[in-house]
């Protein structure tokens, strides 16, 4: 392949044998698909879910590039070209890759040779709900201790990139933050924090070895048990498709050790943690009101299940800033 062609990659992917579906997942978004239409958001969604593996496994294996997720009838099968350039295959059980790996190689090695292809509607690059949440939790939280609580937030595009994040958080501490969270899961942010003496909040696992002096707690992803039970289902033959939206109330996330706070403020985080585990307090209650003036749910009322799972508006507070 002398240029990379999207077309012409997927074109080339579904004429083998077995291969009904490709597509091309870029910068976080599905750029080209042979995919029904219908299937797209749900097909976006588990193309960060698989980035995220990737970003996990290469943290212990650089060399680890594909993945295949068994379905009822057929496997899901995503080659990783670079840090942002995922291929998925529908295809079917049993199918011979030994072809289609070397496809993907001439596709890498293209990708190396010409570059990427530019991204689609860039201007209008969708965001990931979980992140926009996390950002809109986090200022709420804050904002109902102190109404003047703002925020700042730089996007680095990536769940795992420690260049990127520190730059980041070494931007945000010039800017004047006294306070640096994140929604990227390397150490990088909570480090130059504690270079520069200033709190942060971990995220996805507990960073106090990299930050012990400055770190307040850390947003832990506690997804053993969900893998192990999900495993054993696949095993007895109990396995069937479902979504997942576990928080703390069934232990997928928990909470750090709280520290370097004053022994008042860590009384009240551990009350509010064990309200969020219960039910007694919810994080989006009203009155919530959207950057642009909106009201999006009035004073008492909750926030809906359907309308967290879109959320793609930031709430009043929020300052987008360039990397």
């Amino acid at each position: 392949m002398s240029k990379l062609d999207i077309e012409k990659i997927l074109d080339e992917l579904v004429s083998f044998e077995g291969i009904s579906h490709s597509c091309i997942y870029q910068n976080e978004q599905i750029i080209a698909s042979t995919f029904p239409s219908i299937i797209q958001d749900k097909l976006s969604g588990m193309g960060r879910f698989i980035d995220k593996i990737f970003s996990s496994a290469h943290a212990i294996d650089q060399a680890h590039d594909e993945i295949h997720i068994e379905l009822e009838e057929n496997t899901l099968i995503t080659y990783r070209v670079n840090d942002d350039f995922l291929l998925m295959l529908m295809a079917t059980k049993g199918i011979n890759l030994s072809l289609v790996y070397m496809t993907v190689k001439a596709i890498e090695k293209s990708v190396k040779l010409h570059g990427l292809p530019p991204p689609k509607n860039t201007a209008s690059k969708p965001v990931p709900p979980e992140v926009m949440r996390g950002i809109n939790a986090f200022l709420l939280g804050a904002q109902s201790v102190n109404p003047e609580f703002r925020m700042k937030v730089i996007w680095v595009n990536s769940w795992f990139d420690p260049d990127k994040e520190a730059n980041a958080a070494k931007k945000l501490i010039d800017q004047g933050a006294d306070i640096l969270t994140q929604h990227t899961d390397s150490t990088a942010v909570v480090q130059i924090a504690e270079e520069n003496k200033v709190l942060a909040f971990g995220q996805a696992s507990d960073m106090t070895p990299f930050a012990p002096d400055y770190l307040l707690t850390s947003i832990i992803n506690n997804w053993g048990d969900y893998y192990i039970a999900r495993t054993k289902a696949v095993l007895d033959g109990s396995w069937f498709s479902t979504d997942t939206f576990g928080g703390m109330d069934v232990n997928m996330v928990v909470m750090g050790a709280f520290k370097n706070m004053p022994e008042q403020v860590k009384r009240s985080a551990k009350a509010t943690t064990k309200a969020l585990a219960s039910g007694g307090v919810h994080p989006f209650v009203g009155p919530i009101i959207k950057q642009d003036g909106t009201t999006v749910v009035t004073e008492g009322e909750k926030l809906s299940l359907k309308a967290l799972l879109g959320m793609d508006w930031y709430i009043q507070g929020v300052d987008v800033v360039g990397l």
